[in-house]
């Protein structure tokens, strides 16, 4: 699969779109998307994020 870090100026959104992107398909019946909250913080961007995958 594919993944991708998406930074957000803040938590809220961030937490908005992942409810709104979680388990949702990129094509009819394939390719959906897991989101997880990134372990990783950035000392340079202190925006909230998080890591998606799709299988």
């Amino acid at each position: 699969g594919f993944q991708a870090l998406i930074q957000f100026q803040s938590r809220q959104s961030a937490i908005q779109a992942a409810g709104a992107l979680h388990g949702r398909n990129i094509y009819d019946g394939c390719c959906q998307l897991d989101i997880q909250y990134s372990k990783y913080v950035f000392k340079q961007f202190p925006c909230f994020s998080f890591v998606t995958f799709n299988s």
